[in-house]
């Protein structure tokens, strides 16, 4: 939801078709939308499943993401290299993505379109980017904080282990010591009574 509103708002700024917060799944590698602004060439795109752009299907946007540099066109639709789905699918003719970096290492990218030529300037890229720094930033916080929430469960944990393991060696104790005293009372009248 979080990103799904950082997508609306930077949309409403561009006053953009669709603005993607794409991040790279490594396990299938793919970029995957998980923020999408709320207009309909955001949802045709979901519609269409161009929410999922495989690496290996190339695109300017993953380029973007492999290479590290801003893309800005005002006529996507004549590019040989955009993809179809992003050209005729959802119709996008001008374009603006920049990578987003957590920890100096590149995880996604953010993207705006529109249907309209000629759309987006230079200075529209500049703010892109800027946004783009933030969302790293942003995410990257949000990871320490889970990771330090993990942390602390997982020591809650070891430590309710450790109780419980304490807890369970008493309880033998407790078990143990009558009969280890039996037990010796039994080996003493054996030795008097000359038993083994």
């Amino acid at each position: 939801p979080t990103l799904n509103r950082m997508a609306q708002l930077v949309e409403e700024v561009f006053s953009a078709d669709k603005v993607d917060i794409f991040f790279y799944d490594p396990t299938n590698e793919t970029l995957v939308s998980l923020g999408v602004s709320d207009t309909p060439m955001g949802r045709h795109q979901q519609a269409i499943g161009m929410d999922r752009l495989p690496i290996a299907n190339g695109g300017r946007i993953v380029e973007v993401f492999l290479h590290g540099t801003s893309y800005l066109t005002g006529h996507a639709d004549q590019d040989a290299d955009e993809l179809v789905g992003i050209k005729v699918g959802l119709g996008v003719v001008s374009q603006m993505a920049t990578v987003f970096q957590v920890q100096a290492k590149h995880r996604g990218v953010l993207v705006a379109a529109s249907a309209t030529p000629e759309f987006f300037s230079q200075h529209d890229l500049h703010f892109l980017k800027a946004v783009a720094r933030w969302v790293g930033i942003v995410i990257d916080r949000a990871e320490l904080v889970e990771q330090v929430r993990q942390d602390a469960v997982a020591q809650g944990r070891r430590r309710a282990a450790e109780e419980l393991l304490t807890v369970m060696a008493h309880d033998l104790r407790n078990y143990l010591t009558p009969l280890k005293g039996r037990l010796s009372l039994l080996e003493r009248r054996a030795q008097r009574e000359g038993r083994e």
